[in-house]
Parts: C-alpha cells; structure tokens; sequence
C-alpha cells in the first residue's frame, strides 16, 4: 500500500516516477487477467449448468419414449387377443 500511497503523492505533485508508471502497469495488467480468468469461469459454469439441464431433458424424454412404446405395445397385444 506504501506504493500507492507514493502515487498519490506523485498525482499531487503532477509528476510521476518511471518505476511507479511500471508498477502501475504490471498491476493494472494482473487485474486484467484476473477478471479474464473469472469471467472463463463463470462462462464454463454458465455452459456446465445448460449441459446438465439438456442432459436431464434427454432422459426424460428417453424415459417417456420408453414409456410410450410400453404401453403402445401392450395396447397393439391386447387388440391382437381380442
């Protein structure tokens, strides 16, 4: 923080040190990456969550095609004895 601190100083004074511009820089350029690598997260999160819905609709929609062939079949078995 004592860096900070010297920059706001620095702003007071109207001039800035190479070193402080430098040291602004590489933090400014960390945020950066940081904020990319929340955002990838989410985004996967984001993409996971969809997947395992989609997942959960295919299989009940497999479990209700099941079901309909089940009882189609029982019906087109118990016309055929009648």
């Amino acid at each position: 923080m004592n860096k900070l601190q010297d920059i706001k100083k620095d702003l007071d004074n109207g001039c800035f040190s190479r070193e402080h511009i430098k040291w602004l820089i590489k933090t400014v350029e960390h945020q950066k990456e940081v904020i990319r690598n929340l955002q990838e997260k989410t985004r996967f999160s984001n993409y996971m969550k969809i997947a395992n819905e989609n997942l959960a609709l295919e299989e009940a929609l497999q479990r209700t095609r099941e079901q309909r062939d089940f009882y189609k079949q029982a019906y087109n078995l118990s016309k055929t004895r009648s």
